[in-house]
C-alpha cells in the first residue's frame, strides 16, 4: 500500500522540485521509502508502505530497458501466477514485488492488461517510446486516483491534497457542493475541489505529453441470475471466500482484522483465524450510556468463541469530537458518515500491532445486505397497480398526520423504485436545499440525485428490483462512500486494509444468485452468506441484524455537542453557503424532539469542518 504521484508539465521540462511537496502530503500512506523518475516533461513521484518484498520493491519500477515506468498504490492478489506465466514469455523481474507484474504485462497486452488483475490498485504507468501515461483504477474503487487537467499541467495523485496546490482557482465546485447535500459524499467523477476530478473505479485514462486525455471503462460488474439450488450455492459462497481470504492474507508483515460483530467482519475473521493466529480490533462506546450504538459486547463474545487476540477501544464524545479535524482532512473531501470516524480510531489502535488489516465491506452489496433491500418485496404488490392508482394514494398519504402507521408505506410504495432509491443515503431532499442554500442562482446548476442513479438502473432494466438497487449502491455508495472512508482512515495511520468481499472471484458467485437466495421474503438479508458461514460462528451472530458501526451523533447533538456545533454555525464562514437561521433551526428542533435531524446536521457540521481546512 502506498501513495502515488505525478505530473505532465506541458510548458517544457519538469521541475523536479515540484515533486516532493506533492508527495510530502500523503507521508501517511508511505512512511518507509520514496522514490521518484523524471523524463523530460514526466515526473513520477511515490511513498512506499513495505507489505511484499520489503528489501527490493521500491518504486517506481521499469520495465527491462526502462522504456517504461510504473507506480502503483495496491496489491496484485495473482501476482506469482502471472509472474509465472510472464517469465515463460522472457520477461526479467527486477523485485519480488507483487505490483510489478502489471509493468510487464502492459508490455504484453497494453491496456488490455486490466482484464488479467486481480486486486486493489490505482496505478500510472509512464511509456517513454508512446510518450504517454496510461493510468488505471481498480474494479471496484478500493484505491483512489484523482487527476487535474488544467492549462499548465496534467497531474494525479492518491490523494486530492497533493494536487490542490496546481487547481487554478482552488474554489468550490458548486456541482459537487449541491450534489454532496444530497449523498452526504461527492460520487465521482466529481471532486469538491472546481478543477480537479475522480477517476471513477473501473477506468483508465491514457494522456500524451501535450495533455489531450482519454477516459474509458474498461468493466463492470454483470448480473446473470443461474438457477441452481440453494446447497450448490453456500458450497459456492464457502468455497471462494475461503479462497480469497487466503490470497488477500499474503504479506511480509503482520496481518489483522477489524471486528464489528456483524456477520461480514466476523466471516473474514473466522476464516483467516483457520489460517493463522488472528490479532482483531474493534471500538465502540459506553455500553451503559450507549448500549444500541455499541457492538463490543458481540465482537468481544466472537473473539471469545474463535480464541484470539482482542484489542478494543471505548471512543468518548470528547474524543471523537477532538478528532473531526484532523479525520476530515485525511478524508480530502467531505463525506459525512459519522462512523468516518469510528474507522479512524480502530485503525489507530490497529496500527500499533499490525501493518495490514482484513474488513468485510462489500459483502452487503453483492450479497444483498441493507434492510431497504427488502422493500423490494414489501412494496411489490404496488407494482400491480395502474400509476394513477399509485399516485393517487401518494397524495392520499401526504393528507395524513405525520408519524401515523402505514404513512409511509403508501408515500413508499407511490412511487417507483427509480424514484425512491436512490443509493443508501439520500439527505438534503431539493426543498430542504432550498431553504438551506444562501448561494445565488444555485437552482437548476447540479444534477438531482436520480440523474445520478437513473444510468445505472437503465443498465440493469430487466433485472429483479432487488439486483437493480444492489447494482446502484455498486455503482455509488460502495466506491465513493464505503471504500474512500475504509481507505482514507486507514491509511491516515499508515495501515493497509484489504477487503477479501471485493475479489473479483467472489464476485462471479455472487452475481450469480437469484434474488430469492439473497433477501428472502420474511426479510433475511444475506440469506446465502449467512448459510454458508454458520458453521463458523454462533448462530446469534449469524442472524445479527445489521447496525453499519452505529455512533451515538443524534443523541450528542442534544447534548454534549449542541454548544459547538451551534457554534460552528454562528461563525461567520457559514454565511458563506447557508442560511444561518435555518441551521438553527434544524439544530435546536432536533434537541427538542422535533423532529429527527441528526443526518442533515452532521452533513452540515463535516462540510463546515472540511471548508475551514481547506479554503482558498
Amino acid at each position: 500500500m502506498c501513495g502515488i504521484t505525478g505530473y505532465i508539465d506541458k510548458r517544457g521540462p519538469v521541475d523536479p522540485a515540484r515533486v516532493g511537496p506533492m508527495m510530502a502530503n500523503m507521508v501517511h500512506r508511505g512512511p518507509d521509502d520514496e522514490g521518484q523518475h523524471i523524463h523530460d516533461r514526466f515526473a513520477l513521484g511515490f511513498r512506499r508502505l513495505s507489505i511484499i518484498d520489503l528489501s527490493t520493491g521500491s518504486q517506481p519500477i521499469p520495465n527491462e530497458d526502462e522504456s517504461c515506468w510504473l507506480v502503483c498504490n495496491g496489491e496484485i492478489y495473482n501476482y506469482k501466477d502471472l509472474r509465472a506465466e510472464l517469465e515463460a514469455k522472457g520477461h526479467r523481474f527486477r523485485t519480488n514485488t507483487d505490483v510489478e507484474v502489471i509493468v510487464h504485462l502492459y508490455e504484453e497486452y497494453g491496456t488490455e492488461l486490466l482484464s488479467r488483475l486481480r486486486g486493489m490498485f490505482g496505478f500510472v504507468i509512464l511509456d517513454k517510446e508512446k510518450e504517454l501515461l496510461f493510468g488505471a483504477r481498480d474494479h471496484f474503487g478500493i484505491k483512489p486516483l484523482y487527476y487535474l487537467d488544467n492549462r499548465d499541467y496534467f497531474a494525479f495523485a492518491s490523494e486530492a491534497k497533493c494536487l490542490v496546490p496546481l487547481v487554478d482557482s482552488q474554489e468550490v465546485d458548486t456541482e459537487a457542493f449541491l450534489t454532496y447535500l444530497t449523498f452526504q459524499y461527492v460520487p465521482a467523477p466529481m471532486t469538491i475541489f472546481k478543477g480537479m476530478r475522480k477517476l471513477p473505479k473501473a477506468h483508465y485514462f491514457v494522456v500524451n505529453g501535450e495533455g489531450d486525455l482519454r477516459v474509458e471503462k474498461y468493466w463492470s460488474l454483470q448480473f446473470d441470475e443461474e438457477e441452481k439450488s440453494f446447497e450448490e450455492y453456500t458450497a459456492e459462497v464457502r468455497a471462494v471466500l475461503e479462497e480469497s481470504v487466503r490470497l488477500h492474507k499474503q504479506s511480509d508483515v503482520p496481518v489483522g482484522t477489524f471486528l464489528s460483530g456483524g456477520v461480514d467482519s466476523s466471516t473474514v475473521t473466522a476464516l483467516l483465524s483457520k489460517l493463522q493466529p488472528v490479532k482483531s480490533f474493534s471500538v465502540g462506546y459506553d455500553r451503559e450510556k450507549y448500549g444500541r450504538y455499541s457492538e463490543l459486547d458481540q465482537a468481544q463474545d466472537l473473539a471469545k468463541h474463535l480464541g484470539i487476540d482482542w484489542h478494543y477501544h471505548v471512543i468518548t464524545p470528547d474524543e471523537y469530537w477532538d478528532t473531526l479535524n484532523k479525520a476530515i482532512w485525511h478524508l480530502d473531501e467531505p463525506l459525512a458518515d459519522a462512523s468516518a470516524i469510528s474507522l479512524y480510531f480502530v485503525a489507530q489502535i490497529a496500527a500499533e500491532h499490525v501493518k495490514v488489516v482484513l474488513t468485510g465491506e462489500g459483502a452487503d452489496e453483492l450479497f444483498g445486505g441493507y434492510r431497504v433491500y427488502h422493500q423490494a418485496i414489501s412494496l411489490g404488490l404496488f407494482n400491480y397497480m395502474p400509476p394513477g392508482l399509485r399516485e393517487w394514494l401518494g397524495r392520499m398519504a401526504l393528507r395524513l398526520p405525520e408519524g401515523m402507521k402505514g404513512r409511509n408505506y403508501l408515500l413508499r410504495g407511490s412511487k417507483a423504485l427509480e424514484e425512491r432509491f436512490v443509493g443508501n443515503a439520500n439527505i438534503f431532499s431539493e426543498e430542504q436545499k432550498a431553504a438551506a442554500v444562501a448561494l445565488d442562482g444555485w437552482q437548476g446548476r447540479h444534477p438531482t440525485a436520480l440523474d445520478f442513479a437513473r444510468p445505472y438502473y437503465n443498465e440493469v432494466a430487466d433485472q429483479h428490483d432487488i439486483t437493480k438497487m444492489q447494482y446502484v449502491d455498486i455503482n455509488l455508495w460502495l466506491p465513493d462512500e464505503i471504500l474512500t472512508k475504509a481507505d482514507r482512515m486507514s491509511m491516515a495511520h499508515s495501515l493497509e486494509l484489504r477487503v477479501p468481499f471485493l475479489d473479483l472471484g467472489v464476485a462471479d458467485v455472487a452475481r450469480r444468485i437469484p434474488p430469492r437466495y439473497r433477501v428472502t421474503s420474511r426479510g433475511q438479508t444475506k440469506h446465502v452468506l449467512r448459510e454458508a458461514v454458520k458453521d463458523l460462528m454462533p448462530e446469534e451472530t449469524v442472524n445479527r441484524t445489521k447496525l453499519g458501526f452505529p455512533v451515538p451523533i443524534r443523541v450528542w447533538l442534544k447534548d454534549e455537542f449542541y454548544d459547538r456545533v451551534k457554534g460552528l454555525f454562528m461563525a461567520p464562514l457559514t454565511e458563506r453557503f447557508f442560511d444561518r437561521s435555518y441551521l438553527i433551526t434544524l439544530l435546536d428542533d432536533h434537541r427538542n424532539g422535533v423532529r429527527d435531524n441528526s443526518r442533515l446536521i452532521w452533513v452540515i457540521v463535516t462540510f463546515l469542518i472540511w471548508y475551514r481546512q481547506y479554503r482558498p
